[in-house]
């Protein structure tokens, strides 16, 4: 046995960072572009987006329903329900209660 270390063989993976990520994202892509799980995305992000258009209207639904006898807050159509939300709270106004369920 020699005392050279320098022409001892590296350890670990030879492979390049690149070609590990490039390979990543081949087996990725194989793995999304089967039918279960495409069908399984799609529905999920079809779903979010769906919640997340709805959400406003949703809440404008529970501001009118939870209105007492002698309030008139809310006792508006629904035009001007959302235009109130918009001005008293913007753009949290109309996401509160988005992610509860």
């Amino acid at each position: 046995m020699s005392g050279n270390s320098q022409n001892a063989p590296m350890a670990g993976p030879t492979a390049s960072p690149i070609k590990s990520q490039v390979s990543r994202l081949i087996q990725f892509r194989s793995t999304v572009s089967q039918p279960v799980f495409a069908a399984f995305l799609a529905g999920g992000v079809a779903g979010a987006v769906s919640r997340t258009v709805v959400s406003p209207l949703e809440r404008l639904k529970i501001l009118f329903q939870i209105q007492s006898v002698g309030r008139e807050e809310y006792k508006m159509s629904v035009g001007k329900g959302l235009a109130k939300m918009w001005r008293d709270e913007g753009w949290r106004g109309f996401m509160r209660g988005n992610g509860t369920n």
